[in-house]
């Protein structure tokens, strides 16, 4: 585990509880078609740091079979005790190869320090033909924002990083943050 990683854990860690509670209602509706329009019926989805479960609760509702992988043993446990699949895991080092049809990384590569890794793995547990959802903050930096490294991106290096993995840009929107935080989000689709 690198020390960004390290960092990354401790964060949530400490306010797991928390940021499960600010996160688990949040309507993501039109994240949900932007994606599941592209995925077959029976499809395996891959929720890639999943938090609070809530995107992984609901492809498991509508049948999908999805696991959740996250960094943070909490996340996982709490997963797990409300009868969702989980496992730790990290999307720099996923331990899986071209064994899903979809990949959901709703809010979780903003953290990384690396993301033509991350867009290699992502794009290495995906069958050909699969999808995958990623939303990352709208914008041109990268850095530290209080505790946390945040990784903004806009189009073009989106479309920089998915050719790079063997991916292609589908289809991409700007939303507003749902949580009211005052920036914007980039949504995307990718497929292998």
């Amino acid at each position: 585990m690198t020390p960004m990683q390290a960092q990354i854990k401790a964060f949530y860690q400490k306010k797991y509880d928390t940021y499960i509670a600010q996160t688990k209602d949040v309507d993501m509706q039109a994240q949900y078609a932007l994606f599941l329009k592209y995925l077959p019926k029976n499809a395996r989805v891959l929720d890639v740091g999943f938090g609070s479960g809530r995107d992984l609760a609901r492809f498991t509702a509508l049948g999908y079979t999805a696991l959740g992988v996250d960094i943070v043993e909490e996340f996982v446990a709490h997963a797990l005790e409300h009868g969702l699949c989980a496992q730790v895991a990290d999307y720099h080092n996923l331990p899986f190869v071209a064994e899903f049809d979809g990949v959901w990384a709703c809010a979780s590569l903003l953290h990384s320090n690396n993301l033509p890794l991350a867009f290699a793995n992502l794009a290495r547990v995906l069958k050909v033909g699969g999808y995958v959802y990623l939303s990352m903050k709208y914008g041109e930096k990268a850095g530290m924002e209080g505790e946390m490294f945040y990784q903004y991106i806009r189009e073009d290096t989106l479309k920089s990083l998915a050719k790079g993995a063997g991916l292609r840009v589908v289809e991409w929107t700007i939303s507003k943050d749902e949580l009211g935080r005052g920036n914007e989000w980039l949504n995307a689709i990718l497929v292998k």
